[in-house]
Formats: structure tokens, sequence, C-alpha cells
């Protein structure tokens, strides 16, 4: 039996791009500037975050917990998205890190148009890492995940990088 439990729903804008208006599942994204670095002609969006138990195996009565951040990635750069990369960091409200991982997406995102990242895309948790441990004792409402983008790929084979 597997169990979801909400630890964050929040809306977080992740980048020094104008605001921006998309329909609530990805689609067309009506605004688009780039203020500082062209990378961040990428905007990310912290859209929630899950924590699950997921079978350790196919069949498994043996399940391993996972985080899985939530993003909407909209595109306000001349050309499509095909790849991205960067780091996941789990702050307090303090924004002090508890824990942070790299993160990597290959959607193709088309030119004015956001996408949402796999809902079971994620951070396998241990038993054994204090970090994981502060990450599941914090409230959720003053937890955070922050995307840094560190790597944009398009499909012309061009990469942008911070």
């Amino acid at each position: 039996m597997k169990k979801t439990i909400v630890i964050l729903i929040a809306l977080l804008s992740l980048t020094a791009c104008s605001p921006i208006s998309s329909d609530g599942d990805g689609g067309e994204v009506t605004e688009a500037t780039a203020e500082t670095n062209p990378i961040d002609c990428l905007a990310v969006e912290n859209i929630g975050n899950v924590i699950k138990e997921i079978p350790a195996f196919s069949g498994s009565s043996v399940y391993d917990l996972w985080v899985q951040p939530r993003f909407r990635y909209s595109n306000y750069c001349s050309k499509p998205v095909v790849g991205l990369k960067g780091t996941v960091s789990f702050q307090n409200v303090l924004g002090d890190e508890i824990f942070s991982g790299n993160w990597t997406d290959d959607y193709t995102i088309s030119v004015s148009k956001a996408v949402k990242s796999d809902p079971d895309d994620g951070f396998k948790f241990s038993q054994f890492d204090d970090e994981h441990g502060v990450l599941l004792g914090l409230d959720a409402k003053k937890a955070k995940a922050v995307f840094t983008l560190e790597t944009l790929v398009f499909d012309d084979g061009t990469k942008l990088t911070r």
C-alpha cells in the first residue's frame, strides 16, 4: 500500500524572470523576459513536494521513502529546451540548507510553453542519513525546495551554463 503525505504545497518563483501566466497544467506562457543571466530565460517554480512510500522492488512488501519535489518549467527562451540540470536545496524557514541533491530533466519545452516535472522523480531517503531525518521533521509550512538552474540544452545542441 502506498501512502502519500503532502509535505509542502507552495508556489515559489525561483528565477529573476518577470511574473508568468500559464494554465495550471503547464501549457501556454504569456509573458517572457529574462532580466539577468541568459540562462534565466527558463523560469522554474516549486509547485509542491510529496513524501511517498514506494515498494523497494516489484511486488515487495518493503517500502522505501522518497521525497518528490514538483516543478513547473516555463520556457521564455528563443528556442526549445530539451534538457536542464541543476541542484535542489531543501531549506528550513531561515533559509538554512537541510539537504541538497543534483537534478536533471530531459523534457522538450517549446518556446512560450510550460511543463511540469514527472511526479515520480525524487530523492530516496536513507534511515542512516541525519539530513534526511531533519528534513522529515520540518514543519511543512516552513520548509521549501529551491531549484538552482546550472545548465540548459536547446534543440539545436547549444548550451547555456551559469
